[in-house]
């Protein structure tokens, strides 16, 4: 689907919200937010999956409602807390796998720091995509 048709699905999937399911969302995001912030009183980051799965191939994500793959991603996008996808290594398709890092909100500080160390602990440094590498040379050169 091209991201037109994404966005119609997207649109039709609120025609059948209520004004009371509409209240009682925001309620419950309420009282995520009220969770995740208490977490953040005992800790600086959470560390935790940014993915099911690997990443999808160009053009096979199909319909991103019906697919698993976001699911970690979804309370911080709800509450608004700060969260980075870190890369580490790849998949057996090489496609790339990470982690993602969620802070409190407002302590982007502390969460960009955090990623930058996670980032230097892993693999993805050092591995190599000669596609990658080739254009970046023809760039240098250039």
């Amino acid at each position: 689907t091209n991201s037109s048709e994404e966005t119609a699905q997207r649109s039709l999937l609120g025609d059948g919200v209520s004004q009371a399911d509409l209240t009682e969302a925001w309620r419950h995001r309420g009282l995520l937010t009220q969770t995740i912030d208490r977490i953040f009183q005992s800790c600086d980051v959470i560390l935790t999956a940014s993915a099911v799965g690997g990443a999808g191939m160009i053009g096979s994500m199909g319909d991103m409602m019906a697919t698993p793959r976001r699911i970690p991603l979804l309370p911080f996008n709800v509450t608004g807390h700060p969260a980075i996808h870190v890369p580490m290594s790849t998949d057996s398709n090489g496609l790339p796998v990470g982690v993602q890092l969620v802070s409190a909100r407002f302590a982007e500080e502390t969460l960009l720091r955090a990623a930058s160390f996670v980032e230097a602990c892993g693999a993805w440094p050092r591995i190599g995509f000669p596609a990658l590498e080739k254009i970046a040379d023809e760039a240098t050169r250039n």
